[in-house]
C-alpha cells in the first residue's frame, strides 16, 4: 500500500511539472544549497536561539525535542518526535559528526553561544543526508559577518560554575575570518533528597570542565570562486557521580576531537558548485573502578568528501550530490580495528509555481560493497491564502547499525539488518502580521513506523547480551507552537512563545527480557511536554522567564514523575560609542523543585548565575 502510495505520488508530481501556466512571471532566484538541501519542503524547520552555554540547554528552551541529561556538563542525548538518541543527525557546517561507534552525540559537548548558527529540521531527511537523519536532523553552521568585532564574556554561578568566553571576528580584502575559544567548569556539589526520613547527599565526583577552539577561514579567490576552511579542537574531563543508590563513585571519562573541513564553491549565475573535504579524530577513555589507572580507550576517524551542484531556471532547481566516507575505529570492545567505506549519491528536483513548492529526492548508498534499498522522498507546501500555507511530507528512512552493535565483542551482531520504515506528515503555518504586533502558529500531526528496531538482549546460553533485531516501534503525534511578537511603545517591546507537543512512540511487539508488553511507549520518552517563554523589553532592561512541563515517563526499573520548573533572567545593556555591555542575572529552577529526567540521577535545586558580556 505505502509502495502504491508512493507511485502515485510521484505520477502526480511529474503531471504537475508538467504543466504550464504563462501568465505568470518568474522572477531570478538566488541559489543556495541551503534551499534544497537544509530545509527540506514540507518539513518542519526552525531556527535556534542561544538559550545558555550548551546545544543541550539551548534544545530544551526551544521544546523541540526531549533532552535525556542529569544535569550541566553530563551526557545529553536528544529525543525527537519519539525516536531515540541515534536517530537525530548533527551535522556542522554540512558535515555529520556523529560517532560511527554510538550513533549518537552527547550534546553537552557542543558549545552554544555565538559560534554557530543553529537550525533543526523534524522529520525525516535520509534522502538528503543518509543514514541516521530518520526523526531529524541539527545543522550547525559557523556564522559568518564581515564586520570586524572582538566578544568576550564571564559566567559565574552556584556550584563553582565559571564559563568564559573570547572571541574575535575580521575582515581584510579577500580574507575573513573568526577564532572563538571558550571554557566551562563547575563542582556541581549540589545537594539532593534520597528520602524524606534522611539528611539531604551533597553530591561528589561530579566536576566537569570543557575547552573549545574553533577557528574559520575564508578567501574570496575570483568573484565567483570562495575558499573556507573550519577548524573545531574540543577537549573535556567529567566525573561521573554515583546514582542516588549508591554510596560512592570514581568513574570519569576524558573527550577530545579534533574537526577539519576545507571548502570550494564557485557560484555562477545559475549553477553552484561545492566540494568540500573533512577529518574528524574523536578520543574518548573511560575510567572506571575496573580500570581506574589505565582507562578504556575508543578512538575513531572519519574521513570525508562531499561534492554537489546545483541548478536553477526559471520554476526549476536541481541537486545533484555524491559522498564518500571511509571510517576507521579502534577500541578494546573490538578484537581488531574496523575500517568501513561508505558510498552515496541523491538528486533532488524542487518546483516552484506562485505559492506552490514540490519537491522529490532520491538515494542510493553502497555501504561496505552492499547496496542500501533506495531511498525515496517527497514534500509539497502551498500557500492556500496570503497568511495559511499547508505542507506535507512523505519519507522512506533508514539507520544503519552502528559498529558497536556489529563488532563489539562479545555481542556485537555482524547479521544485523538496517531500521527502516515510512515517516508521513502533514501541518499548517498561520500568520498575522500588524504594524505593532505578529502572530504566527503552526501545526504539524506526523507518522512513523521503523522495522528492525535494534536492542540489546540477553544472548541464549551466554553470560553476555547481544544485538538484535527484535521489534517494532510505531511513532506518532501532534506538534503546536504559537508565537506573538508586540511593540508596545517606542522603548518597549513584549515576546511570547508556547509549544506542546504530544508523542506516542510504542513498541509493536512483547518481550520477555527485558519486560516489555505490547503498547508500551519507549524508554524515556514523554507522552506531553510544553515549554512557554515570555519577555518584555524595556530599553536597555529584559526580564524573560521560561516555564518547563514535562510529563511522566518509563525509566529501565521505575516510572519517573512528571516535573515543572522555572528559570528567570534579568539582563541590562549599555552601549557606549563602539562598545556594547550585557549584563545578566538568572535564577534556574526559581521553585526549587526536586525533579528526575534519568532516573537516580537527581537534579540540583534553585541556583543561580551571574554574567557579564563585552563587545566592541
Amino acid at each position: 500500500m505505502r509502495g502504491v502510495l508512493f507511485f502515485t505520488l510521484m505520477i502526480i508530481s511529474q503531471l504537475v511539472h508538467s504543466q504550464q501556466d504563462t501568465s505568470v512571471t518568474i522572477e531570478s532566484v538566488t541559489i543556495t544549497e541551503q534551499q534544497l538541501r537544509g530545509e527540506a519542503v514540507g518539513s518542519t524547520n526552525v531556527n535556534l536561539q542561544q538559550a545558555g552555554e550548551s546545544l543541550s540547554s539551548t534544545m530544551i528552551a526551544s521544546g523541540i525535542g526531549y533532552m535525556k541529561h542529569y544535569g550541566a556538563g553530563s551526557l545529553a542525548t536528544p529525543s525527537i518526535r519519539g525516536g531515540s538518541a541515534n536517530h537525530t543527525l548533527l551535522l556542522w557546517n554540512g558535515v555529520p559528526i556523529i560517532s560511527p561507534t554510538l550513533g549518537l552525540v552527547d550534546f553537552s559537548l557542543v558549545p552554544s553561544g555565538t559560534h554557530f548558527d543553529m537550525s533543526v529540521q523534524r522529520g525525516g531527511s535520509t534522502a538528503l543526508w543518509g543514514s541516521g537523519a530518520v526523526s531529524g536532523s541539527i545543522s550547525l553552521t559557523s556564522s559568518h559577518s564581515d564586520d570586524y568585532n572582538i566578544r568576550s564574556g564571564t559566567a559565574v554561578g552556584s556550584y563553582g560554575m565559571l564559563r568564559q568566553s573570547v572571541s574575535g571576528r575580521w575582515q581584510s580584502g579577500k580574507w575573513s575570518g573568526c577564532t572563538s575559544y571558550s571554557h566551562e567548569s563547575a563542582d556541581r556539589d549540589f545537594t539532593y533528597e534520597t528520602s524524606a526520613s534522611k539528611p539531604l547527599v551533597r553530591q561528589r565526583n561530579a566536576a566537569y570542565h570543557r575547552n573549545h577552539l574553533l577557528q574559520d577561514l575564508s578567501y574570496q579567490l575570483t568573484p565567483q570562486q570562495r575558499l573556507t576552511a573550519h577548524l573545531w579542537v574540543h577537549l573535556s574531563a567529567t566525573e561521573i557521580p554515583p546514582l542516588s543508590t549508591q554510596t560512592s563513585s570514581t568513574d570519569s571519562q576524558d573527550d577530545a576531537a579534533i574537526r577539519a573541513i576545507l571548502g570550494w564553491q564557485y557560484t555562477g549565475h545559475k549553477t553552484v558548485y561545492k566540494v568540500k573535504a573533512s577529518h574528524i579524530i574523536d578520543y574518548n577513555t573511560f575510567y572506571g573502578i575496573i580500570n581506574v589507572a589505565q582507562g578504556t580507550k575508543n578512538t575513531f576517524t572519519n574521513t570525508l568528501l562531499d561534492a554537489t551542484v546545483q541548478h536553477g531556471a526559471g520554476r526549476h532547481q536541481w541537486l545533484a550530490g555524491a559522498t564518500a566516507r571511509a571510517t576507521a575505529a579502534t577500541t578494546q570492545g573490538y578484537e581488531d580495528g574496523v575500517r568501513e567505506q561508505h558510498l552515496g549519491a541523491f538528486v533532488s528536483h524542487k518546483w516552484t509555481a506562485g505559492g506552490f513548492q514540490l519537491q522529490s529526492t532520491i538515494r542510493q548508498d553502497v555501504v561496505a560493497g552492499s547496496f542500501i534499498p533506495v531511498v525515496p522522498s517527497i514534500g509539497m507546501s502551498y500557500h492556500i491564502w496570503k497568511h495559511i500555507q499547508l505542507r506535507g511530507r512523505l519519507s522512506r528512512d533508514y539507520r544503519l547499525p552502528t559498529l558497536n552493535d556489529r563488532y563489539w565483542s562479545p555481542g556485537g551482531n555482524e547479521d544485523l539488518m538496517s531500521e527502516s520504515g515510512w515517516s508521513y506528515e502533514l501541518g499548517s503555518d498561520w500568520t498575522m502580521d500588524k504594524s505593532s504586533w505578529s502572530l504566527q502558529y503552526a501545526v504539524t500531526a506526523f507518522y512513523r513506523s521503523i522495522d528492525n528496531w535494534i536492542l540489546w538482549l540477553p544472548a541464549e546460553s551466554q553470560p553476555f547480551w547481544t544485538a538484535k533485531n527484535i521489534n517494532s516501534v510505531v511513532s506518532q503525534g501532534l506538534e503546536q507552537q504559537l508565537t506573538l511578537a508586540a511593540q508596545l511603545s517606542k522603548k518597549s517591546k513584549m515576546n511570547l512563545v508556547t509549544s506542546y507537543n504530544y508523542t506516542r512512540s510504542e513498541y509493536q511487539s512483547a518481550l520477555s527480557v527485558p519486560r516489555i508488553v505490547k503498547g508500551d511507549q519507549l524508554l524515556y520518552t514523554p507522552i506531553h511536554q510544553a515549554t512557554l517563554s515570555a519577555s518584555y523589553t524595556w530599553a536597555w532592561l529584559q526580564l524573560s522567564a521560561l516555564h518547563v512541563r514535562v510529563g511522566e515517563t518509563r525509566g529501565v526499573n521505575a516510572t519517573i514523575d512528571s516535573y515543572n520548573y522555572t528559570d528567570v533572567n534579568l539582563a541590562y545593556q549599555v552601549a557606549k560609542g563602539k562598545y556594547d555591555i550585557t549584563v545578566t542575572a538568572t535564577v534556574a529552577n526559581v521553585g526549587n523543585q526536586r525533579y528526575f529526567v534519568i532516573e537516580r540521577r537527581p537534579l540540583p535545586g534553585r541556583n543561580y548565575q551571574l554574567a557579564m558580556q563585552l563587545e566592541f
